[in-house]
């Protein structure tokens, strides 16, 4: 990248931070473990939007993810739609990123690269007067709370790029799954037929509830909100399995 353009994004970031400085304004959160006891008790599918999700809506390619306009227009329309209706789906947002002061992300110039531009976005589209779960649920240390989704679940269906999680999730917990591959890179180019693979693996199951781990990227939010309007129990678990998120701060 040179120069020039290194300058044009920082300026940007910057602006986007000094725009966005008292955080959000509306916008109210679950906790993590307000998330799960949420969906777990209504059976809600769940949907976790992260800097990578802003960056589709933005435009912008990321590294697993190439930037489509009606993968864009799906996440934004997706999350209106949660404003706007009774969804069977929860939308979570990385709470602590868009809520803290802007002082906060001073802490660490990657909070300032990453989450000034999603923290503008967030306040300018979406702080609307709603309570979003928190994204970073599935972050390193929380394996006592977000076990509690599958802790009564005989059998799941595991959506991922790579079945050795799958077996690795097998041997921690002890229940059986079915396996959907899915690309480890642009999946969204291939969701509908990954949406026929899911429900012909589900097909022969009595409980159309089963839970389905779903780890394909921004593609995942797409696929949990169409399995969730079919009525099937899904949750989008992002990196868990392979590379789970660092635990955020404290407030």
């Amino acid at each position: 990248m040179n120069i020039l353009l290194r300058m044009q994004i920082w300026i940007k970031v910057i602006m986007s931070f000094l725009l966005s400085m008292r955080g959000c304004q509306k916008a109210k959160f679950y906790t993590c473990k307000e998330t799960v006891e949420y969906i777990v008790d209504k059976k809600v599918s769940l949907i976790r939007f992260g800097d990578g999700e802003f960056n589709i809506m933005r435009g912008e390619s990321i590294s697993y993810q190439g930037y489509s306009k009606a993968l864009g227009a799906g996440l934004k329309a997706l999350v209106r739609d949660f404003k706007e209706k009774q969804t069977p789906y929860l939308v979570c947002m990385p709470a602590y990123f868009l809520s803290v002061k802007g002082m906060k992300l001073l802490k660490k110039r990657v909070y300032i690269a990453c989450w000034s531009r999603a923290r503008r976005m967030f306040n300018k589209d979406y702080d609307y007067d709603v309570t979003y779960g928190d994204s970073f649920l599935f972050s390193q240390g929380n394996e006592a709370i977000y076990s509690d989704i599958w802790k009564n679940e005989n059998q799941v269906v595991f959506v991922h790029h790579d079945e050795l999680y799958a077996k690795k999730f097998f041997d921690r917990y002890n229940i059986r799954y079915k396996f959907v591959k899915v690309p480890s890179v642009d999946a969204f180019t291939h969701k509908e037929s990954i949406v026929r693979n899911i429900e012909k693996s589900i097909e022969n199951l009595s409980n159309k509830k089963t839970c389905i781990l779903i780890s394909a990227g921004p593609c995942a939010k797409l696929l949990v909100k169409e399995l969730a309007e079919k009525g099937y129990w899904a949750i989008d678990t992002g990196h868990c399995w392979d590379a789970p998120l660092h635990s955020i701060p404290s407030k």
